[in-house]
């Protein structure tokens, strides 16, 4: 036989504690089960709370007052064994500098909480500029200049030191110190690397010794020695004169020598030169002109070798008076250019027995008799005309020949030279 229990619980206390929500419910529970039970449950609904970054939450569960038991169900059919949900632990994002030099901080994307600590740097990298740098995974640099430990002699002509932070190498050429003169002939420097060059003496600049006559020079580590002077080229003092000069700075001084003019390719001017180096120069001295026999151009030279090549300068041309050629001389050098006349038409002289034509170039004139040619008919039954190759005419009346019969039983003809003919009837 089944007994129907209807309990009403507020659980007000309990939700307050917890901050959770609360619920009324009410529980229908069997007689049978009470019996076999002997427990009623008394739910109360506790709604689901999410994790954060820090703090766990929970699931949403039906808990029983009674028997301190979580159930997925109101029945309280399926126990939980937990309703804890883990919290979700920070979400960080990048590091970033402070540029404070020492920190750097990230900030959790969920819940904006940050977190700084110190920069950690990687290894030292070498800049290749006498530096070496450091970077943190935010970003952050850090440069110093290298550590270099002491220089190590390469037996190569140089030294290599190496930095201890970063091992980066410079190698530079050897410095070496002053040298010291070993009484044989040559003198030796040491490199701060410990390296040593020994080599034959090097003597400086030659110094006068004021005796006229000698000089004397002097090595690095001491050493000297002495010669007779060397002079050196001449130079010229702008003055007249030039001097030369010895390594040691005596010096000797003459009056220019100077060689052979030399042409200066300008077209005007020449140049002669002293061993010195000082010039002197002045325009050309150039001679007569000559023809260059090839009928175009006329040169002249100068001293120096120069030459000045121009076109002749011809005058007007003249009739040479005999008919066929003209000439033209070179108002310079003389030289004469001949060429045929050049006429122009035949022209009528108006005197019916001549024309005359004239030459385009010197104006020298030739005259002949027409020249006529065929007569021709003038179609007007009286006379023909015969022309000139000048342009001139000539008409005069036809001039016919002996009548011939025309064997037509009715007329005869009789023709003039110019090919115009006459006919009329028997007589």
């Amino acid at each position: 036989m089944k007994r129907k229990f209807t309990v009403v619980l507020l659980a007000l206390a309990a939700a307050l504690l917890l901050g959770l929500s609360v619920f009324f419910v009410a529980c229908d529970v069997g007689t049978e089960s009470e019996e076999q039970s002997g427990h009623t449950h008394t739910m109360t609904y506790i709604a689901a709370e999410e994790a954060t970054c820090t703090e766990e939450g929970n699931v949403a569960y039906w808990y029983c007052s009674g028997c301190g038991k979580n159930f997925s169900d109101e029945a309280g059919e399926n126990e939980l064994t937990s309703v804890t949900v883990p919290a979700k632990n920070h979400s960080f994002g990048e590091w970033v500098d402070n540029e404070d030099g020492e920190t750097h901080t990230r900030t959790c994307s969920a819940c904006t909480a940050t977190e700084t600590e110190d920069h950690a740097f990687g290894a030292w990298v070498d800049n290749e500029n006498g530096t070496h740098t450091r970077t943190c995974a935010c970003g952050a640099t850090e440069t110093e200049n290298h550590a270099f430990s002491a220089w190590v002699d390469n037996e190569n002509g140089t030294h290599t030191r190496t930095c201890s932070v970063c091992s980066a190498t410079e190698t530079e050429d050897h410095t070496f110190g002053a040298w010291e003169n070993n009484g044989d002939g040559t003198h030796t420097h040491t490199c701060a690397c410990g390296a040593a060059e020994t080599v034959d003496h090097s003597f400086g600049d030659w110094a006068d010794d004021d005796n006229g006559t000698t000089h004397t020079h002097t090595c690095a580590c001491g050493a000297t020695e002495t010669e007779g002077h060397s002079f050196g080229v001449w130079v010229n003092n702008g003055n007249g004169t030039h001097t030369r000069t010895c390594a040691c700075g005596a010096t000797e001084t003459e009056a220019h020598s100077f060689g052979t003019w030399e042409d200066d390719d300008n077209g005007s001017t020449h140049t002669h030169t002293c061993a010195c180096g000082a010039t002197e120069t002045v325009e050309h001295s150039f001679g007569a002109w000559t023809d260059d026999d090839n009928g175009t151009t006329h040169t002249r030279t100068c001293v120096c070798g120069a030459t000045e090549t121009v076109a002749h300068s011809f005058g007007a041309w003249a009739d040479d008076d005999n008919g066929t050629t003209h000439t033209r001389t070179c108002s310079v050098c003389s030289a004469t250019e001949t060429e045929s006349h050049s006429f122009g038409d035949w022209a009528d002289d108006d005197n019916g027995t001549t024309h005359t034509r004239t030459c385009s170039v010197c104006s020298a004139t030739e005259s002949e008799d027409h020249a006529f040619g065929a007569w021709a008919d003038d179609d007007n039954g009286t006379t023909h005309t015969h022309t000139c190759t000048c342009g001139a005419t000539e008409t005069v009346n036809h001039s016919f020949g002996v009548w011939a019969d025309d064997d037509n039983g009715t007329t005869h003809t009789h023709t003039c030279t110019c090919g115009a003919t006459e006919t009329v009837n028997h007589s």
